[in-house]
């Protein structure tokens, strides 16, 4: 069995750093395009986030926003009653607000309504008429996704 050597000589971190310093040059020219041209580009510089994404804390699951304390000890043998305020569809924004012992039915996505600090996944709840029945508690945050969770606001993005 040979001993093969797949290259001639090994280089040093240092040493391979200084070639590629001593031969990279800078960008000569730097030109804004369409995005929708920009396919096989390079940018010149990072592009950076303007805005939080998402920019308001969201629904992660379609189910009934809450307030989490209106759910402490809920069970599907002891479920508690809540009247359901309004209906939040995609690309809509509720403008009441959720007080004790009412929810808000939301989709995925959806902007969470003010006063409310969970969601109820559908499928942990029975709809009654104008109120439905949440069989499990939720705590503080279930299933939000906090605005920025995505992108912060500065962040290099590309």
């Amino acid at each position: 069995m040979s001993a093969m050597r797949p290259f001639k000589r090994l280089l040093s971190r240092e040493e391979a750093l200084k070639i590629i310093l001593e031969n990279i040059q800078p960008m000569e020219r730097v030109e804004q395009v369409r995005i929708e041209d920009a396919a096989n580009r390079v940018l010149a510089s990072d592009a950076v986030a303007e805005f939080n994404v998402p920019p308001f804390d969201r629904s992660s699951m379609d189910g009934y926003a809450v307030r989490a304390e209106d759910t402490y000890g809920a069970s599907a043998f002891i479920p508690m009653r809540m009247r359901i305020k309004g209906v939040q569809h995609a690309g809509e924004i509720f403008e009441g607000m959720i007080e004790q012992g009412e929810c808000v039915q939301v989709a995925t996505g959806c902007p969470v309504p003010k006063g409310s600090d969970a969601v109820v996944m559908v499928e942990y709840t029975k709809l009654d008429g104008e109120h439905v029945e949440i069989q499990r508690p939720a705590y503080p945050g279930a299933n939000i996704s906090p605005e920025g969770e995505d992108i912060k606001t500065g962040e290099a993005v590309v």
